[in-house]
């Protein structure tokens, strides 16, 4: 078996999980998350915020290298309620 056939390790985020519930309700407010390759190989990353508007992504994809890293803003905006039935993690 070569490096080519082992399977992809998904990306990780850290922190992990991002709870936005402990923030600030009066304000809109960014996070800088870090989203790391676990691989030797390349990977392409997309990050799915689904329905939720009040959550921004920046960048919202990328590649990493193997091995590479890649910051990300995540804003959330300040007319949102954020209460604990919300997404704790992104």
């Amino acid at each position: 078996m070569n490096d080519h056939d082992d399977e992809l390790q998904p990306p990780t985020v850290s922190p992990n999980p991002l709870n936005i519930s402990t923030f600030p309700q009066s304000n809109s407010f960014t996070l800088q998350v870090m989203i790391s390759n676990p691989n030797e190989q390349k990977l392409l990353w997309y990050g799915d915020k689904g329905e939720t508007s009040w959550l921004t992504l920046e960048p919202n994809a990328g590649n990493l290298e193997g091995g590479g890293q890649q910051e990300v803003n995540v804003t959330a905006e300040e007319q949102h309620d954020f209460t604990a039935s919300d997404h704790q993690s992104v």
